[in-house]
């Protein structure tokens, strides 16, 4: 798993559904407001994917417990 794009109506994350891939390299999602859950991201895909998210949205997912920790944001 590469890529993994959220549509506007995913509100949460399964917990530890992407646990163990460090393969992942772009998540885009499409809701204004961060879907949240444990999702078990890598320290590895945190560090290293970037999170494309809406303009209007940055700082709400820079400070969501799901995604503070990922290193590149990219506004879409």
């Amino acid at each position: 798993l590469k890529v993994i794009s959220l549509s506007s109506k995913v509100t949460s994350l399964g917990e530890n559904s992407f646990a163990g891939d460090d393969e992942i390299k772009y998540i885009k999602s499409y809701n204004a407001f961060p879907p949240e859950g444990l999702p078990g991201f890598t320290d590895i895909v945190k560090k290293n994917a970037t999170l494309f998210v809406p303009e209007t949205s940055i700082d709400m997912y820079a400070f969501s417990p799901t995604w503070e920790d990922f290193l590149n944001f990219l506004m879409r």
